[in-house]
Formats: C-alpha cells, sequence, structure tokens
C-alpha cells in the first residue's frame, strides 16, 4: 500500500511547468496525469495553480472551471500573490469567497440542500411542467438535496431533472444551502 503524497503531485506539474517555460518561454499546457488510481487536471493562471484529484477524468465543463478558479485566484490575489508566505492566513480571511468560487466552478452546489428564493410566488405559470414539480416539491419539503428530489419525482428521468435544476438555479429561483 502506497501512501498518497499530493505535494510530490504538484511538485511533478510545477516542474513539468517549469522546464516548459525556460525551453519555450511559456507554460507547457500539462493538463493532466495519473496518480494512484486518480486523475490530477491543473489549471493556471499568473502565479497560481490549482489541482482536481478525482477517479475519473473530469469533463470538460469541470476542466473549464479550474481553469476559472485559477484565473479568478490570479485576479483576486494577483496582486501580491509573489509575496505569499505559504501561511493559511490569506485562506481564512477569504474562505467564504474561495468556497463559493470552487463550489460554483465545480457544481459543487449540487451536493447541498437546495431551497426555494424566498418571494417566488404562485404566478410561474410560465415554467415548464418539471420545473413546477420541482418548486412545487421544495415549497411542500423545505430545503432538500438533489438526490431526494431525483428519488421522490418519478414523472421525469434524472438527467432531466437535474437539467431543470441547474435552470432554475441559474435563473435565480433556487438557492444553495453551503454549511
Amino acid at each position: 500500500d502506497v501512501d498518497f503524497d499530493p505535494s510530490m503531485v504538484s511538485g511533478v506539474l510545477q516542474a513539468i511547468s517549469s522546464i516548459g517555460t525556460e525551453m519555450i518561454k511559456a507554460p507547457t499546457g500539462v493538463k493532466k496525469i495519473e496518480y494512484y488510481g486518480f486523475v490530477v487536471t491543473s489549471g493556471y493562471s499568473g502565479v497560481y495553480t490549482v489541482y482536481t484529484f478525482s477517479e475519473t477524468e473530469l469533463c470538460m465543463e469541470m476542466m473549464e472551471g479550474v481553469s476559472n478558479i485559477a484565473q479568478w485566484f490570479d485576479i483576486i490575489f494577483g496582486y501580491d500573490g509573489t509575496k505569499w508566505d505559504g501561511s493559511m492566513e490569506l485562506y481564512y480571511d477569504y474562505e467564504d469567497q474561495i468556497r463559493e468560487k470552487v463550489t460554483e466552478e465545480l457544481y459543487l452546489w449540487l451536493l447541498y440542500p437546495l431551497e426555494l428564493v424566498p418571494g417566488i410566488d404562485e404566478k410561474l405559470e410560465h415554467l415548464k411542467d418539471i420545473d413546477k414539480a420541482i418548486l412545487k416539491y421544495l415549497q411542500d419539503r423545505g430545503p432538500t438535496t438533489i438526490i431526494q428530489i431525483t428519488d421522490q419525482i418519478q414523472n421525469y428521468e434524472d438527467e432531466e431533472i437535474i437539467r431543470s435544476i441547474m435552470k432554475l438555479k441559474s435563473e435565480e429561483k433556487l438557492l444553495i444551502q453551503i454549511k
């Protein structure tokens, strides 16, 4: 049994990127490697690199999310990123914003309970039946996870329900309970 060492993976990817930068004056663009049953995907912007460890290869939307997170770090923290001393103080100061960004970009909000946006009224007749069914279920049950919703709403395929939930969230009809 081999111990899992994420710092070794990040070190190897950083070394590869540094070699590419020195040789061709640009990062190599190495985005993923396999490591002890994990697929390690990276995204970088400026001095920041973000790594994800997953059991399977990430879909294109999630790979874009990893890159978006790196760009966000570069924009938000880039002004003094080269002076960062490695302490966790920066993380603690921005913990909520970092959690929100990661949750949004990597679709982790799918794991959290959903609830209706306060003030959504019954005047939603322009919505599709599936949207109405989801909103009615949340109205009746309160905060609920997507798994519970797909288990309980039987008239639609799980994929249809998830697509509808994602649309309702993007339309700001649903809130996520991130705790």
